[in-house]
């Protein structure tokens, strides 16, 4: 077999697996410039600790039974836009709690030179 059809059958294999574990929330897609970032995504729990950070992260999450999302941010400067997107629609987070009930939810953080720290937080 020749470099090229390796590639190609590794690219049939690998693509369809990336897929699976980003739709399941398993991976998460992300272009961002950073002094320092420490990303942190438990059950229940998503967020990071920031220095300096431009860019963007999405992320898959599973909602098993209706939510409560709350948003808890410490920023010494910049901004932190939150966006949870599903099959209601797009919801921007602020300070104020927000209840979605069960589904898929697309998780679109946007980082506009942003220090400090954010929790994304949902029961």
């Amino acid at each position: 077999m020749t470099d090229a059809v390796k590639l190609i059958l590794i690219a049939i294999v690998a693509v369809p697996i990336f897929y699976l574990l980003y739709i399941n929330g398993y991976m998460f897609l992300q272009r961002k410039r950073a002094l320092s970032f420490k990303g942190l995504s438990k059950a229940g729990l998503y967020g990071a600790d920031t220095t300096k950070c431009t860019g963007w992260t999405k992320k898959i999450i599973v909602v098993k039974e209706q939510a409560v999302f709350t948003l808890k941010t410490n920023l010494s400067e910049g901004d932190i836009t939150v966006k949870l997107s599903g099959k209601n629609g797009t919801t921007e987070m602020g300070s104020r709690p927000v209840t979605l009930p069960r589904g898929r939810y697309t998780v679109h953080t946007i980082f506009t030179r942003a220090s400090g720290d954010y929790r994304l937080e949902w029961q």
